[in-house]
């Protein structure tokens, strides 16, 4: 049947694999099933796959572990990549029609098929009840626990020790820490059973079941820690297997990561639904996830897809939802439910088997095995206990009497993921073949995500962007926060108390990030007074990760010496994104007698920094180690075209070494007034000179003449419309090359959109931003920048006038508040000059790679929407320009030579996918952006770069700016006592390619002993685009990745041991000696165990 469901334009290629085919379903079905047949003959009888469509070799590999080279061709030996998937969808529509076919629903199977056939292997049936508990959608994730999670674990303890064939899988750690702290010693013990004799398994055990579009790879480890080590704290577990079944698509990072920290075996569900067809045409549903990069295999993991639409039994028990209903037994009186279900009796057993049977066996057509998944649950089930005995019972009477059939063949019991997988291994183990050649491998990701009607599920990349914002905040605040905790009780051992209290805050702001990865919180898919509960949590974990800062930041700066007035840590400044909507939140007076700044680098890099604060006075200088540095004065605005009198952005220019702490003084500028600050020069446009106010403050503002506005430094020029304020092109100095890049601000009308579906009524149109804007430029010897003033969105362009990597980026902000824009979404587009003929594109997943995108012409508009969060890029065979971002948000190319990003979007009506309102509570949200133009160096006559395969990397300067754009300085205020003038904990900085991911502490500093974990990552990045970089900043080498772990902290700190973990510190690895160079491999991730005095 599968050459009847296949297109006709692609059944004369079908026939050339119709008698493999042939084979592999007589193996399935007839007197053997697939894996049953002699040894000897087991290679030539197995196919690793069965595409039509095999995935474009890759044309490099990574060299002596430097970075990618193109001169070597070598295949990634993959059977399907999801890019050619979706190229073959598209070509169909074109070919075709504007429709795409649902998911088969099975064919009848023979009637022979129930007739005794003792040769044939039977079919065995695994049957996994669970339940789908979301820590805040609906309620808050307190709301869940108290009215239904709680419920559902005191009755899954009691129910399996009452049933002990019964059994149940959970995923959720923090509904177990929720439930397992309020337990009786008892109840937890006899968890603890259920465990080892394995009638319950905990599945995934991270902190939560995370959204795979939005999160930073970075939170997604961190909640992966943070469930991990209470699943071995509390219960001597480590996780083997994945379940993902309610993500809205899934990320090719996230097999990666757990494959890395251990897992092995995954299970996913919602894909685009003709991607789910391909693969169930080809059987091949199960497959080894492969990373699009690894030409080695060594980053497989086997994973289930499971078919049909949704995870409820109505879509899991076979092809067929209303016979599926009927197998539904919870009956809860006074309950609305679709069940059609009668209790099995003796009169009904037989034909209510038979007909459950079918759709088991129809079901099992789409796999290679004759072992089968049947998931047995949904949303919240399992909270009244009389579901247990109802669908235990039930289910007992018909496999009792399933089994009993000895002529249908079949084994039917109640299982768990870790059953299902090991009896798939068992079934697969007479055919002495490794798994990778019997099935086949997969590439790529699952975005976006379409379910039913063509609605694309890509809505969601950005709704809620504030949010998003103040995730992606706390992630950087905790970072630092762990970062500088971990040094300090490394270098104070147990002298300051604070130290050890500071552990509970950590794990506070841990948790607060962790549940805000789940996939109705990062998403923006919950109901408003739910969001409003995580936002709660987002601010708390914030302040937790001040209060962190602080103390450790006390510690590390004291002198060292005993005084009788320590030093004092006044304040941490608020997170950048607060401090571009609220410029006064944090003002310094500056007193005579001064006042003292420190300034952290969370970079391991070197960081040549302008950095912005917020001052009473504009008649100050900037101090450090002696010297003056330059510094700049900038107007706060109080109105378009007033300034404030008592409040001045002051700009200064530090350098900082690698995670060091420097020390800066304000002053009053008559202290050294040919230092003081300059003052910048202020003009504008599109308005009247009669409306400019008379000079009463320092600035001096004037009318700007009729052309355009130029800015410039020394690598860029940069020219802007007179008329809109908007950027319109970029020259490179170094080769007089300009490239076009005209940005506009555009709104998708929507048709059916809601918080989780994208569907606008048409193209993007400038809608109510077709008025004039007002135009505001700064000149100063720091930094220029032209403001934008329009009614949803002030715009800032800026340049800087340093010497440093940031020089090189175009920065861009944006302040967005569309709360008048209703049933409208806002983007930012840059059109450019490149010319990307081919119309791919590249965007990120998780922050951790990219992957290559083509607008797919015969696609709606949203269907060529993907989640973007730190890179999106085109090229072509001359330049590349690279949007880099601060922030997770929706990003499409609609035209050649043309990216745009999603900034927000308003929507009053539901989208009918549950969440049962719009998306209304809108706030004014920064964005950030660096806009980077680069040199490809691939000639036109024989470009073979990323634009012809699958796979591309950044550059390093792509990679080092997003560092520096995301992880940027701390500033924090402090009062009396003696300190330090420099901090600086590392003896050198790591090479330019690796990532200080973290410096986690891990337990309570004992006797001035320190655990931590020390992840690091090294990043591919692309040699033929790629800069030779400044030494200060820091090296490539050595060229093949190596680090000395001993060589990375200087004498105050005393690395004692280390060992290499898997990425969630579930298992140790090996003993690492110290003095040995450690090989880090690119693109990989390396978690190190520590001991730090």
């Amino acid at each position: 049947m599968i050459l009847e469901r296949m297109k006709f334009s692609y059944r004369i290629t079908t026939l050339s694999l119709l008698f493999a085919t042939m084979i592999v379903l007589y193996l399935s079905w007839g007197d053997d099933y697939m894996m049953w047949n002699r040894k000897a003959n087991a290679s030539s009888k197995i196919q690793p796959g069965m595409s039509l469509f095999q995935s474009t070799p890759l044309t490099g590999d990574f060299r002596a572990g430097q970075c990618w080279d193109w001169s070597r061709r070598r295949s990634a030996n993959v059977t399907y990549d999801t890019h050619n998937i979706l190229h073959l969808i598209n070509d169909e529509l074109g070919v075709h029609t504007n429709s795409i076919r649902l998911p088969p629903e099975g064919q009848p199977i023979p009637t022979d098929k129930m007739k005794p056939n003792y040769k044939k292997p039977p079919l065995k049936i695994i049957l996994v009840p669970h339940s789908h508990n979301d820590p805040g959608w609906h309620k808050t994730v307190f709301g869940y626990f108290q009215d239904q999670t709680k419920p559902t674990l005191d009755n899954m303890v009691n129910k399996l020790i009452k049933y002990p064939n019964m059994t149940f899988i959970w995923a959720e750690s923090i509904f177990l820490h929720m439930w397992y702290q309020d337990s009786s010693p008892h109840t937890q013990a006899q968890l603890k059973k259920l465990i080892k004799r394995g009638q319950l398994e905990i599945v995934s055990g991270s902190w939560i079941v995370p959204d795979e579009a939005n999160p930073h790879y970075f939170a997604l480890v961190d909640q992966m820690i943070e469930g991990h080590r209470w699943l071995e704290r509390n219960l001597d577990i480590k996780p083997q297997n994945t379940w993902s079944l309610d993500p809205f698509g899934y990320s090719a990072t996230h097999p990666y990561l757990y494959q890395r920290a251990g897992y092995e075996n995954m299970v996913i569900l919602r894909v685009h639904e003709r991607v789910k067809v391909h693969l169930e045409e080809h059987m091949s549903l199960e497959f080894f996830w492969r990373q699009n990069w690894d030409s080695e295999s060594v980053t497989d993991i086997f994973t289930q897809l499971m078919p049909y639409m949704l995870y409820n039994i109505k879509h899991t028990c076979g092809p067929d939802h209303a016979i599926c209903l009927q197998y539904d037994f919870r009956n809860i009186p006074g309950e609305v439910s679709e069940s059609r279900s009668v209790p099995i009796t003796e009169l009904n057993v037989e034909n209510l088997s038979r007909q459950l049977l079918e759709q088991y066996r129809k079901k099992a057509t789409l796999f290679r095995h004759n072992v089968l998944l049947i998931p047995l649950g949904d949303d919240f089930r399992y909270d009244r206990d009389i579901e247990w005995d109802q669908q235990y019972t039930n289910y007992e009477k018909l496999f009792n009497y399933i089994n009993s059939r000895k002529d249908w063949n079949v084994e039917a019991r109640f299982g768990t993921l870790k059953d299902y997988f090991a009896e798939v291994r068992h079934t697969l183990a007479p055919f002495d073949l490794p798994m990778e050649k019997m099935f086949p491998s997969v590439s790529g990701d699952f975005y976006p995500y379409t379910d039913q009607r063509q609605e694309y599920w890509a809505g969601y990349f950005t709704s809620r962007p504030y949010d998003k914002v103040m995730g992606r905040e706390l992630e950087v605040w905790l970072r630092a926060a762990e970062i500088l905790n971990t040094l300090a009780a490394a270098a104070g051992g147990t002298r300051y108390m604070e130290l050890q209290g500071n552990m509970q805050l950590l794990e506070m702001s841990r948790r607060s990030l962790a549940l805000f990865q789940h996939h109705d919180a990062i998403t923006g898919t919950a109901r408003h007074f739910v969001t409003t509960d995580f936002e709660q949590r987002l601010t708390k974990g914030l302040e937790h990760a001040q209060d962190i800062i602080k103390s450790a930041s006390r510690c590390l700066l004291n002198d060292g010496v005993r005084r009788q007035k320590e030093l004092v840590v006044i304040d941490v400044e608020e997170p950048l994104s607060q401090r571009m909507l609220k410029p006064h939140i944090n003002k310094y007076n500056v007193p005579k007698g001064g006042l003292r700044l420190a300034i952290f680098n969370p970079l391991a890099h070197h960081q040549d920094e302008l950095v912005t604060i917020t001052v009473a006075s504009h008649a100050v200088v900037v101090r450090h180690s002696g010297q003056y540095l330059p510094c700049q004065i900038n107007p706060i605005w109080s109105g378009p075209l007033q300034s404030s009198s008592h409040e001045y952005q002051l700009v200064f220019r530090i350098k900082l070494a690698p995670l060091a702490i420097g020390m800066i003084t304000l002053l009053p500028s008559y202290i050294a007034a040919r230092h003081a600050c300059k003052i910048a020069n202020i003009s504008v446009y599109n308005t009247y000179e009669k409306h400019i106010p008379a000079r009463s403050t320092p600035f001096n503002i004037v009318q700007g003449g009729r052309s355009g506005i130029k800015l410039k430094n020394e690598v860029l020029e940069l020219k802007f419309s007179g008329l809109s304020g908007y950027l319109e092109s970029i020259k490179r100095k170094s080769d007089k090359k300009t490239t076009l890049t005209r940005i506009q601000f555009l709104v998708y009308k929507s048709l059916g959109s809601g918080a989780y579906i994208f569907k606008p009524e048409g193209p993007a149109s400038l809608g109510l931003l077709n008025r004039t804007p007002l135009v505001r430029v700064i000149h100063g010897p720091l930094l220029s920048e032209v403001q934008t003033i329009q009614p949803a969105v002030n715009h800032t362009v800026r340049l800087l006038h340093t010497t440093g990597l940031q020089a090189r980026a175009v920065h861009i902000e944006n302040i967005v508040d569309v709360r008048e824009f209703d049933n409208q979404e806002l983007i930012m587009r840059i059109n450019s000059s490149i010319k990307n003929n081919d119309e791919h594109f590249y965007t990120d997943l998780n922050g951790f790679q990219v992957m290559q995108r083509k607008r797919f012409k015969n696609f709606p508009i949203e269907a060529n929407y993907y989640p973007s969060m730190t890179f999106l890029y085109l090229e072509d065979e001359m330049s590349r320009m690279s949007l880099l971002s601060s922030q997770s948000l929706g990003a499409s190319s609609q035209g050649i030579g043309s990216l745009e990003v999603m900034l927000d979007r308003r929507l009053r009506y539901d989208d009918g996918r549950g969440l049962g309102e719009g998306v209304t509570d809108n706030r004014r949200t920064p964005s950030r952006f660096y806009l980077l133009i680069e040199d490809t160096g691939v000639a036109s006559s024989n470009w073979t770069h990323s634009n012809h395969n699958h796979f591309s990397l950044p550059s390093l300067e792509a990679h080092l700016l997003t560092e520096s754009l995301r992880y940027y300085p701390v500033v924090i205020s402090l009062g009396f006592g003696h300190s330090v003038d420099v901090y600086q904990p590392l003896a050198r900085p790591l090479p330019c390619d690796v990532t200080l991911v973290n410096l986690r502490s891990l337990d309570i500093p004992d006797k001035g002993v320190v655990s931590a974990a020390l992840i690091l990552h090294r990043v591919g990045y692309d040699c033929l685009i790629t800069r030779q970089m400044e030494s200060e900043i820091c090296s490539i080498n050595p060229p093949d990745g190596s680090i000395i772990l001993q060589a990375i902290f200087n004498k105050t700190i005393n690395l004692l041991s280390a060992k290499e973990c898997t990425l969630s510190l579930m298992y140790d690895k090996s003993k690492i000696d110290l003095l040995k160079p450690e090989i880090l491999q690119p693109m990989h991730l390396y978690t190190y165990r520590l001991l730090l005095e």
